[in-house]
């Protein structure tokens, strides 16, 4: 590679904010979340505002935004990440914040379904068409 080459490393606008701001420098989340692990938006009582104060501010847009996106139906952390949008890794570091709050509740997959199963399939291929 030649340095006198000022070709950008990607094409589009760089993004607004680094990944390590978004994560205060966190690299690996507190929770164990895969790309199909599933998180619904619970409501907030008035005990979990104060067991969370000063914890994670949840007025910062990325986490409003992934409450929004949760809030009627359980979405999977690609999902999020794709809608938001934002790297896998920090989504899962920001959802992981969201469930030490109590924020979201976690439905991880059923390690036992077959993955072949053609209905299953059919039903997952439905659910993209929707998007």
């Amino acid at each position: 590679m030649d340095p006198r080459d000022r070709t950008p490393w990607h094409e589009g606008p760089a993004p607004r904010e680094r990944p390590y701001l978004l994560t205060s420098g966190r690299t690996r989340p507190a929770h164990h979340l895969d790309l199909i692990s599933l998180v619904k938006a619970r409501p907030l009582t008035s005990t979990d505002r104060l067991a969370s104060a000063g914890a994670v501010d949840l007025s910062l847009p990325n986490y409003t935004r992934m409450l929004e996106l949760c809030r009627d139906r359980a979405v999977s952390i690609a999902e999020i990440s794709a809608r938001l949008p934002l790297p896998v890794q920090v989504t899962k570091i920001l959802v992981g914040d969201l469930l030490t709050t109590g924020r979201v509740i976690a439905a991880l997959p059923d390690e036992t379904a077959d993955p072949t199963d053609r209905h299953m399939l059919e039903g997952l291929l439905a659910g993209l068409r929707k998007l």
